[in-house]
């Protein structure tokens, strides 16, 4: 699972929750949302470590890269509970930004992938003889 869709499932069963993680009754931030959507998921440390080294450059909407508390924007954690408390935009929005990073992410480690496999494995051609090494 990955935070987007932990989001999306903690949504269904909680409402949005603004200023804080949660509020003692069954109201969560986006953050919240993912935590309450991974319960129960046996790789729920390793998603939210692997949600953590996803870098951003700031936030998609006033694109600031720090915010009035002094807290860097670059932390995929940190504009999530930004967009959730100062843009109060909807935990299934930003669920939907979330997905767009990680699939941007996926892409790009698909392309370095290839680009490695490539130069393990170049192609020589030489006269008409193609050798692969």
């Amino acid at each position: 699972m990955n935070i987007s869709d932990a989001i999306r499932e903690g949504c269904k069963t909680t409402y949005q929750y603004f200023g804080g993680g949660f509020d003692g009754n069954n109201g969560y931030c986006a953050w919240g949302a993912a935590f309450v959507g991974l319960r129960g998921n046996d790789t729920w440390m390793e998603v939210v470590h692997n949600a953590r080294q996803m870098k951003v450059d700031g936030c998609p909407i006033c694109h600031i890269t720090v915010n009035n508390s002094g807290m860097l924007l670059n932390d995929i954690a940190y504009v999530i509970f930004h967009l959730n408390d100062d843009h109060k935009m909807s935990r299934e929005a930003i669920a939907e930004w979330v997905e767009t990073v990680e699939k941007k992410i996926e892409n790009e480690k698909a392309q370095e992938d290839t680009k490695q496999t490539e130069v393990r494995n170049p192609v020589v051609v030489t006269g008409e003889c193609v050798i692969a090494r």
